[in-house]
């Protein structure tokens, strides 16, 4: 049974790192540096990508991950993760604008009119 489960868990971290690496490469054509989301969500997939493919690297290899490497990972896990907290923060601790409304077409005469 366990050997059953190491290959699964081979398997979903090697799928893992696939998909996170191919968002990656796709998200780069989007206009993703253009807001704080955009760029975090860049920022987080891009650590997920690099931690995954570490760790099917060091899978594959059969050597075990280092505490060191670990701990790094860990904080560039960790920093995306608060960032996102701080971007809900400030999203929810702002004062709320109405976008303004659109012109009142008039139904008389079809014209755009002030009234609303």
């Amino acid at each position: 049974m366990d050997e059953v489960l190491a290959v699964v868990i081979r398997i979903l971290t090697i799928t893992g790192a696939l998909a996170a690496t191919i968002f990656v490469i796709v998200y780069t054509r989007s206009p993703w540096r253009k807001n704080v989301t955009g760029r975090n969500t860049m920022a987080f997939m891009a650590v997920v990508a690099a931690a995954l493919i570490t760790a099917v690297v060091f899978r594959l290899s059969g050597h075990t991950l280092p505490l060191w490497l670990s701990a790094i990972i860990w904080v560039m896990i960790n920093w995306p993760m608060w960032w996102r907290v701080v971007i809900l923060w400030r999203a929810q601790h702002q004062k709320y604008v109405p976008p303004p409304l659109p012109p009142h077409v008039c139904t008389h005469c079809g014209n755009v009119c002030g009234a609303a």
